[in-house]
């Protein structure tokens, strides 16, 4: 959120709209560490018409955000991401799909 009012692309009134579902995003996560090698699906599902944007994380919940749904999938793939091997995982695999 602090890069987008950096870069100019997130204006005030739209960082006030986005408070809740990050608060309710944070909170989603149990305060125990996941165990390793247990994926966690994580799904943006599609726009639709007059909704906010959804994004998922199976067995944890959803938040809904126009905002935050897509900018949290694009953060793990920007430059080098949080996760270089998640962002190497997912283009091998979308290679493997197209074939």
């Amino acid at each position: 959120m602090v890069l987008g009012r950096k870069k100019g692309t997130l204006s005030e009134e739209e960082a006030v709209e986005v408070g809740l579902p990050l608060r309710k995003l944070k909170t989603l996560f149990p305060n125990s560490p996941l165990k390793k090698h247990t994926p966690l699906d994580i799904f943006l599902a599609p726009p639709v018409a007059g909704r906010q944007r959804v994004l998922i994380f199976r067995d944890l919940g959803g938040i809904e955000s126009d905002w935050l749904a897509p900018e949290f999938i694009l953060h793990y793939f920007e430059n080098n991401g949080v996760s270089p091997p998640l962002k190497q995982t997912v283009v091998a695999r979308l290679k493997d799909f197209v074939k």
